[in-house]
């Protein structure tokens, strides 16, 4: 921020931002393909390096109009790319689902349904089956009659508070 503004809010107000000198270490620059007027660099840097500022002091230095076309974040704090997963091998080996996290379980009517798809209190009478009865506060997988997961209620006093709506694709 400059003088309490994001730097982009002068962008888009079509204003000049007051330039800033920010101190940035850069600990390696790698070429990795050059294809006019394309050139792919890989740049490991110090916490809070602009790259955008850093591509127009590159064009600067080289006397050439140059600009950011794509920035990819490969690594960040803890996390790297090479340690990632795709969608699909989460969905295949990693992710269990919701309902199978909890062993309590509502089964409720018809009528109901419509009360968990707008987020409504459950009382007894909303309930056909309740297995493994807890105390309050106990977090509950709720099924309609048919089989479909719904989502996740609270036990409370008086009766059930939702908590999470499953939509099911």
């Amino acid at each position: 921020k400059i003088n309490g503004h994001k730097l982009y809010q002068y962008a888009r107000q079509k204003k000049e931002a007051p330039s800033i000198n920010v101190e940035m270490t850069v600990y390696s620059v790698e070429i990795i393909n050059y294809s006019y007027p394309y050139l792919d660099i890989l740049i490991v840097c110090s916490h809070g390096t602009y790259i955008r500022s850093l591509a127009m002091e590159l064009g600067r230095i080289f006397q050439c109009n140059a600009t950011l076309h794509t920035l990819r974040r490969i690594e960040s704090g803890g996390f790297c790319v090479s340690n990632a997963t795709t969608l699909i091998e989460l969905q295949d080996k990693h992710l269990i689902k919701i309902e199978k996290l909890l062993d309590n379980c509502l089964i409720i009517n018809k009528d109901s349904e419509k009360k968990v798809a707008n987020g409504n209190f459950l009382m007894l009478k909303d309930i056909i089956d309740i297995r493994n009865m807890n105390e309050n506060n106990t977090l509950y997988n709720v099924y309609n009659d048919d089989g479909v997961y719904l989502g996740i209620y609270k036990k409370e006093l008086l009766g059930f508070k939702y908590i999470l709506k499953v939509k099911n694709l």
